[in-house]
């Protein structure tokens, strides 16, 4: 009989579009079956909508029926530890990946606005019942595990370090000139979105040879969309915004990127990184969180000491002037550290206990 897990996202997020699947592959390339146990949301999208394996999380059983070797919760959500302690109960190891553990209020309130400061604390609190609930934590850089030590341990002493895992999705899409200077994901303060938009009208007042790219499903704001200078950019600003998009749409997105905007004020992790890497796009980032870890100074793209006009526009002139190298380089990043494939080792010691210790980091 094949050993299975259940991949488990009972709130929606476009990130999960990717990341559920790779980790499937994952599994799958470990010896297991896989079933995705998510949120209806999950099933309007082409990678879950044609998957035999995909389950809505509402249906009655789900947790008891499959007798899952181990459970592997993505996100928090309000039903994450009810679903998790059932699970326990009839044996399966339940596992949770903690990508944004708790650092410290002060850090959110400069860097966040309060509406998305009341959403981390309301998140980090049910993360913490998860944290208690769970057999193991997956925490996806050293930036997460030096944050964790400091606070989170406490609910749970059991945490590996896996950086996310993507499949390698850059194979299909039809050959695209890269003309774009790209914010792609969530528009937030932490992610230096208002800062990417004063380097857009700096750009835009300057007259330089440069198009933009925003894609979020989150609307633009009204500040940006009433904004003279923005309104009259015509098709010098590409605006994708206000709705969930497809995987295709992103990862086309990401195909046709000069560089992806990262120049964030806090991180603990980027999947934006992740894919650009995997598309060779390079990145313009910030300093900040983890950035360091996984981006090398003139190789993946460039680290920015502050998003000033002038210190951007120089950057991405020479990436833009040097794209080819900085492509090369990216796309390498990406095969070596965010590549499933490259992280089976790790993978086979934290879920099979095959190939070394499986000791806490």
């Amino acid at each position: 009989m094949t050993r299975k897990v259940c991949l488990v996202s009972l709130h929606f997020s476009p990130a999960c579009l990717s990341l559920l699947p790779s980790w499937g592959r994952m599994f799958t390339a470990l010896g297991y079956g896989v079933d995705y146990i998510v949120h209806p949301t999950f099933l309007d999208f082409e990678e879950f909508a044609a998957n035999d394996s995909a389950i809505v999380s509402t249906t009655s059983g789900w947790d008891t029926s499959g007798q899952y070797e181990h459970a592997l919760f993505a996100h928090p959500a309000i039903k994450n530890h009810l679903h998790a302690r059932k699970l326990r109960t009839i044996g399966s190891k339940v596992w949770y990946i903690y990508h944004e553990p708790w650092e410290s209020l002060g850090a959110y309130l400069r860097t966040e606005d309060l509406s998305m400061v009341l959403k981390l604390i309301a998140a980090h609190h049910l993360s913490s019942k998860m944290l208690r609930t769970s057999d193991g934590v997956i925490l996806p850089s050293q930036r997460c595990v030096t944050a964790y030590e400091r606070r989170d341990i406490r609910y749970n002493r059991t945490y590996f370090k896996v950086p996310l895992l993507f499949d390698d999705e850059a194979g299909g899409l039809p050959v695209e000139k890269r003309d774009y200077f790209s914010y792609i994901g969530n528009i937030t303060k932490a992610h230096g979105f208002y800062d990417f938009i004063e380097f857009v009208k700096f750009a835009l007042k300057g007259n330089l040879d440069i198009r933009f790219l925003i894609a979020s499903r989150i609307p633009l704001p009204d500040s940006v969309t009433k904004d003279d200078v923005i309104a009259k950019a015509d098709d010098r600003l590409v605006i994708r915004c206000g709705r969930p998009l497809t995987n295709e749409e992103i990862n086309l997105y990401y195909a046709r990127s000069i560089c992806v905007w990262n120049v964030y004020r806090r991180s603990t992790q980027s999947g934006v990184l992740a894919k650009a890497t995997m598309f060779g796009a390079p990145v313009l980032a910030s300093e900040a969180g983890s950035f360091r870890e996984f981006i090398t100074d003139h190789q993946e793209g460039r680290l920015l000491p502050n998003a000033d006009p002038h210190t951007v526009q120089q950057a991405f002139e020479d990436i833009r002037n040097n794209l080819s190298q900085y492509s090369s380089q990216s796309r390498q990043r990406f095969l070596d550290t965010f590549y499933y494939k490259s992280q089976l080792g790790i993978c086979r010691q934290v879920f099979l206990g095959i190939g070394g210790s499986t000791e806490s980091i």
